[in-house]
This record gives C-alpha cells, structure tokens and sequence, in this order.
C-alpha cells in the first residue's frame, strides 16, 4: 500500500514541478543587487561594451567592461509588490 501512496503522491507533485518558473539558463544576480520576492530571472545578457562620457567643455572620458542585462519576471500565482512604498499617510 505505501508504494501506491508514494507513487500517486509523485504523480500529483510532478505537473506542479514543471509549471514552477525558474532562472534562465546560465543567468545570475548581480553581487552587488539583491532580487526582490517572488521573481525570477527570464532572460539575461552579459556583454563587452564602452560608454564615453564628457568631464569638462572638451574632454571626454570613455569607461570600458562587462554590461549585464537581467529582465526578471513575477512568478506565476504571486502578489505584485506595491507601489506604494509600503507606508501610507493620513491628512
């Protein structure tokens, strides 16, 4: 009997454990951000690229090095965070 309870327990757990999102393949949070609840990465891309800024009437500095994109996405069946900075006033 027990292995018939296992295997049904399995069976009915397995649907659920394809449905869950997880990070894109080879994604990652950025050390230096911390992700919110509930979200997970969908896609990334870590790229080599430059940016020149200007720093006086006619100097410019360019600044060269890795870019990274992380598009995150709120999980299936999850509350949205407010946008309401979690305080509220009253007059």
């Amino acid at each position: 009997m027990r292995p018939a309870f296992l295997l049904l327990v399995l069976a009915l757990a397995t649907p659920a454990l394809a449905l869950a999102e997880h990070d894109a393949e080879g994604c990652k949070d950025h050390p230096m951000l911390s992700r919110m609840p509930s979200f997970y990465i969908g896609d990334c891309e870590r790229t080599h690229d430059e940016v020149e800024f200007t720093v006086g009437e006619e100097e410019t500095h360019k600044v060269e090095g890795l870019k990274t994109r992380n598009s995150y996405a709120l999980k299936e069946g999850a509350a949205a965070p407010s946008s309401s900075g979690g305080t509220t006033r009253t007059p």
